[in-house]
């Protein structure tokens, strides 16, 4: 079983995320499957602690510019869409295409990221057989 995490951290959000992705996996991997990570390359990313945990780790590139949102695109930015560092609609472009690269017959895509919703889901569910978003809401 192939699973693909698409998960972020840098210094200021993301890494209990990432935590709770290495959890995931880690019980995954002893079960058999082959985990991956997808990330972007925020400053204070978690990179190094992904690779130590013995897992694969696909690198989204951080622009040069940080954009939030790109409204003739984006009608309806997330509270969290900063978080991203580029708008959604590019990072499933750039999703697709490091998938398309590197990774064949994805069962299952694991998304913890607040600033992906079901827009980005949906555009996702072409290239893998099962989606499976985890969220926290705080009451």
């Amino acid at each position: 079983m192939n699973v693909i995490f698409r998960v972020d951290a840098s210094s200021t959000m993301g890494t209990g995320h990432v935590m709770r992705c290495l959890t995931l996996a880690r019980a995954l991997a002893q079960r058999g499957a082959t985990c991956v990570f997808i990330c972007r390359a925020h400053p204070g990313n978690c990179f190094t602690h992904i690779h130590q945990q013995g897992f694969s780790l696909l690198e989204l590139p951080l622009p040069e510019k940080h954009v939030i949102t790109q409204p003739e695109i984006d009608d309806k930015p997330l509270a969290h869409a900063s978080w991203l560092g580029i708008p959604w609609l590019q990072d499933i472009t750039d999703t697709k295409t490091i998938l398309a690269a590197d990774v064949d017959n994805i069962d299952w895509l694991i998304v913890d990221h607040y600033a992906l919703d079901a827009r980005w889901e949906s555009a996702m569910r072409s290239i893998c057989r099962q989606i499976m978003v985890l969220s926290l809401i705080h009451i």
